[in-house]
């Protein structure tokens, strides 16, 4: 039975992980411009996550609680490049990992209002949205997937793009 429980734990953690991905690659790039440090901190953030996600409570965004692993883990980066030579003040890191949370916090509400904006769209314009934005297929290789012309694939993103515009700022609004 305790297998079972930790598979399912395990294959919970996955699936917050790959969601989030990218969004914490984000937060570590823009405090870390080498971007293979970059990945390397993302790679060591991933394994505390996974270490204690026992500590995780389930309900909360895992984003945000990977976001606090990613700062300790820039943190201790800069330590070490510290000791190998000049690099940022504390204090001026520390003035942009707040700065950079204040910005990322004030994103959160739209970004979870956009997941549910696209959601209000009929199957055929999400998979448009996807194969657009998360699989980063050209417009002109989606037309020629759905047999349509370009002119007629990009009328229909610049009408998703101002049909989510508008439900993103109605339902910020409403949660305020």
């Amino acid at each position: 039975m305790a297998e079972t429980e930790n598979s399912h734990s395990h294959g919970e953690f996955l699936k917050l992980f790959l969601s989030s991905n990218r969004q914490l690659y984000g937060y570590v790039v823009t405090l870390v411009p080498n971007r293979v440090d970059a990945e390397d901190i993302l790679q060591e953030t991933a394994c505390v996550m996974w270490d204690k996600f026992s500590q995780y409570e389930p309900g909360t965004s895992f984003v945000a609680w990977g976001r606090r692993i990613a700062r300790f883990k820039v943190l201790q980066y800069y330590e070490k490049q510290r000791r190998d030579g000049p690099q940022l003040e504390e204090e001026t890191l520390q003035l942009i990992l707040s700065r950079n949370e204040r910005v990322l916090d004030g994103l959160d509400p739209r970004l979870e209002a956009l997941r549910h904006c696209i959601g209000q769209l009929d199957r055929q314009d999400q998979l448009l949205v996807r194969a657009r934005y998360r699989e980063g297929i050209t417009i002109k290789e989606i037309a020629q997937r759905m047999q349509r012309s370009v002119n007629v694939c990009y009328k229909r993103m610049a009408v998703i793009h101002t049909f989510l515009m508008r439900c993103v700022r109605r339902t910020v609004a409403s949660w305020e």
